[in-house]
């Protein structure tokens, strides 16, 4: 068997000695090297565009999934085996096969952290955040739900809306928002101190600030201090002895998120 180019000729001799000859040029085309089979996974709701996973050139195409052939694979989106059989203008083939794999979408829970008071920040990657989760999640952090603006400051957060998400092991991934509150402390003044005679009494005035309405306040001691009102910003004293008053701003503020009711307390103690 001739496997070597070149021109060969023929000579065929009969029983009287007659003969004839030919010439037969062999011409060696070179076959076409797909590579190995291959895998992919591809995600819920994506596709593969399988004419570009192989580099075939000007060759002739045919893909075939369970012996029939597949005219469009431009966007597979469904698990299966697709073969590929590549020619040459010579007439030289290779053949690989394609296995696709559809894998589901993970799916990120998210549970708002509760709000803090300064000078806390929120941790969003306590694992109490994304509770319920699919397993075998990596999460990673967000500024927008495009996941192109990264987040570094995940573990201690400033009051805003982020975005986490995870991807397991085939790169499918879901993103969801996460909202992070710190409040500042209250700021409160019980003003200067006051000299009032003997048997005398006066006002007391609390002034509060950087604080989110309602606000309830409580004067101390309430008994020994003679506060008529100790639960009001501005209230009247008997003393019966020179007293230090102490007064304490909470601000109640309620947040409503995902049908959670989270009620927080920021004290200042002056």
């Amino acid at each position: 068997m001739a496997s070597v180019a070149g021109t060969y000729r023929l000579v065929v001799t009969n029983n009287f000695n007659c003969t004839d000859t030919a010439l037969v040029t062999l011409t060696v085309s070179p076959k076409p090297n797909l590579g190995a089979d291959t895998t992919i996974n591809i995600c819920t709701g994506s596709a593969v565009n399988l004419a570009a996973v192989y580099n075939t050139g000007s060759n002739t195409n045919v893909w075939y999934q369970n012996n029939v052939a597949v005219n469009d694979v431009s966007s597979i989106n469904t698990t299966g085996i697709y073969q590929l059989i590549t020619s040459t203008a010579s007439g030289c083939t290779d053949t690989v096969l394609v296995t696709v794999f559809m894998n589901a979408n993970p799916a990120v829970i998210i549970n708002n952290p509760p709000p803090i008071c300064a000078p806390g920040y929120t941790n969003l990657t306590d694992a109490a955040v994304t509770a319920g989760s699919s397993t075998g999640l990596t999460f990673t952090y967000w500024q927008n739900a495009a996941a192109t603006i990264g987040y570094s400051n995940a573990a201690t957060a400033s009051s805003g809306t982020y975005f986490i998400k995870g991807t397991n092991r085939f790169s499918c991934f879901d993103i969801k928002s996460v909202v992070a509150v710190n409040y500042p402390l209250p700021v409160v003044n019980a003003g200067n101190n006051i000299a009032i005679c003997e048997r005398g009494s006066t006002i007391v005035t609390a002034v509060v600030g950087n604080i989110t309405a309602p606000v309830t306040f409580q004067w101390e001691p309430v008994v020994a201090g003679g506060i008529e009102n100790p639960t009001a910003a501005v209230t009247t004293v008997n003393p019966t002895a020179t007293q230090q008053y102490i007064v304490t701003a909470v601000s109640y503020t309620h947040l409503r998120a995902h049908e959670t009711k989270a009620n927080l307390v920021c004290r200042l103690l002056l």
